[in-house]
């Protein structure tokens, strides 16, 4: 059985993997497992580990990730439409927000 083969048939969709070089990859992960729960029903998720023998996630780690979700989704928007951030990690240079404003205008913000 090939398990990327079992998931994709059973999401209509390719689970997401968060990895060190994309800042928000763990938001992206995150936001497709909520879509597929929501489109498919946690039945699905719960059957898929099982399958992949992994614990299924409770309802308080479910609930964190739907806040996280809530919460990461502007900034997420907001970094993807400044362009600055593609595929680094997003920082602070702990500059004042005045200065700070100025200084990613000319300089990125990302590493």
């Amino acid at each position: 059985m090939h398990f990327g083969t079992n998931v994709e048939d059973a999401c209509s969709l390719q689970l997401l993997r968060p990895n060190a070089t994309k800042w928000n990859s763990l938001f992206l992960a995150v936001e497709r497992l909520l879509s597929v729960m929501k489109d498919k029903g946690e039945g699905t998720i719960r059957v898929l580990c099982t399958d992949l023998k992994v614990p299924m996630f409770n309802p308080a780690e479910l609930a964190f990730l739907t806040e996280y979700a809530a919460v990461m989704s502007p900034v997420n928007q907001h970094l993807a439409s400044r362009g600055k951030c593609p595929h680094g990690v997003a920082t602070s240079n702990n500059q004042p927000a005045d200065r700070q404003t100025r200084a990613t205008n000319s300089e990125s913000s990302c590493h």
